[in-house]
C-alpha cells in the first residue's frame, strides 16, 4: 500500500502506470501464494451438499464471467456429496478458468456408485500439453509458454491449488491430452 501511494505521486504518467501495474501483479502473486500456503481446504468444515447444484453454480459463475461453458451432469441417484463446498468450487473454477483460455469448455459429471466415485471432466479445445509436462503443471508457479502472462492473477498456482483442494477431499485430479485435440482435466472424488 505504501508503494502504491508513492507510485501515484510519480509525475510521469507512463512510469506511474507501469509502476502501478507491477504493484498490482505483485499483489496478486502475494495473495495467491498466501492462499496456497494456508491450504484452507482442510479448515473448512465438511457438509452434505447437492453436488449437481454445486457443479451448476460453478458453471453459471463461469458463464457470468463470459466463458463459453456447457455442462452435462448425469449423476443418477447421487444427490449429495460430503465435501468442503467453497474449496471444491475453487478447484473447479480454477480448472474451468484454465480451460476457458482456449475457447469453449465442456464439463461432464457422472457418478459410479459401484466404484464409489464421483467423476468430473473439464474438456477444452486448446492445443493440449506436451506429455512430459502433464504432471509438472501441477507444481506451484509452473507456467508453460502459452500461459506465461502474469496478468489477471495468473501466477502458476491455479492447478496446484485445484489439486490440493481435490486431494484434501480424498480424490485426485489428472490431466491428459484428448485424441482430437484439447486437454482433459479429470477429477475423481470418493462418494
Amino acid at each position: 500500500t505504501s508503494l502504491r501511494i508513492r507510485a501515484e505521486l510519480v509525475d510521469d504518467p507512463t512510469l506511474r502506470s507501469a509502476m502501478v501495474a507491477t504493484l498490482d501483479d505483485m499483489s496478486a502473486m502475494v495473495e495467491e501464494t498466501l492462499s496456497f500456503a494456508r491450504d484452507d481446504a482442510r479448515l473448512e468444515p465438511t457438509q452434505a451438499v447437492d453436488i449437481g447444484a454445486l457443479i451448476h453454480a460453478v458453471v453459471d459463475e463461469q458463464r457470468a464471467r463470459g466463458h463459453d461453458v456447457r455442462c452435462d451432469a448425469s449423476l443418477g441417484s447421487v444427490r449429495t456429496l460430503r465435501c468442503r463446498p467453497v474449496h471444491l468450487k475453487r478447484a473447479l473454477n480454477n480448472l474451468i478458468d484454465n480451460a476457458a483460455r482456449h475457447g469453449a469448455v465442456q464439463v461432464r459429471a457422472g457418478a459410479d456408485t459401484g466404484a464409489g466415485q464421483l467423476r468430473i471432466e473439464v474438456l477444452d479445445c486448446g492445443p493440449g500439453i506436451a506429455p512430459e509436462h502433464l504432471e509438472r503443471v501441477f507444481e506451484p508457479f509452473v507456467r508453460l509458454d502459452e500461459a506465461r502472462s502474469t496478468h489477471a492473477g495468473r501466477m502458476g498456482l491455479g492447478l496446484a491449488i485445484a489439486r490440493s483442494c481435490v486431494r484434501a477431499h480424498g480424490g485426485d485430479v489428472t490431466l491428459s491430452n484428448r485424441a482430437k485435440g484439447g486437454l482433459r482435466a479429470f477429477v475423481c472424488l470418493p462418494l
